[in-house]
């Protein structure tokens, strides 16, 4: 299988359809059976936004706990830059949370012939 990268955003609930929308329309699948392949789960952020922020959530100063959702889905390498400008376009944060890993797909790593092929 060609070069994946596992992206991972942090995402408010409210926003969360609107971002699977817009990236499913400039992603290819990794499996041409699926599209729309996500991934999401609660997550607990904490930070204090400085006098030189803009935050999207609470007051500058004043320590923040947040309960939004991680967002997680693989994408192709020729597919990366364009999702990485939907987040950018789309994503309601000042400075979105994003993880970007190298993938290695697990069928890859068996023998030849043991794996069945997409």
């Amino acid at each position: 299988m060609e070069g994946s990268f596992r992206v991972s955003v942090l995402i408010e609930p409210d926003a969360l359809r609107e971002m699977m929308d817009a990236l499913d329309g400039v992603m290819t699948p990794l499996d041409p059976r699926y599209r729309r392949v996500f991934t999401y789960h609660p997550m607990t952020v904490t930070w204090t936004a400085t006098e030189n922020s803009r935050p999207a959530v609470g007051e500058k100063g004043v320590p923040q706990t947040y309960n939004g959702l991680m967002l997680e889905f693989l994408v192709k390498t020729d597919d990366l830059d364009r999702v990485l400008e939907t987040i950018d376009r789309v994503h309601p944060y000042e400075e979105p949370v994003v993880d970007v890993i190298p993938e290695i797909f697990w069928r890859d790593r068996m023998s030849a012939g043991r794996g069945r092929s997409l």
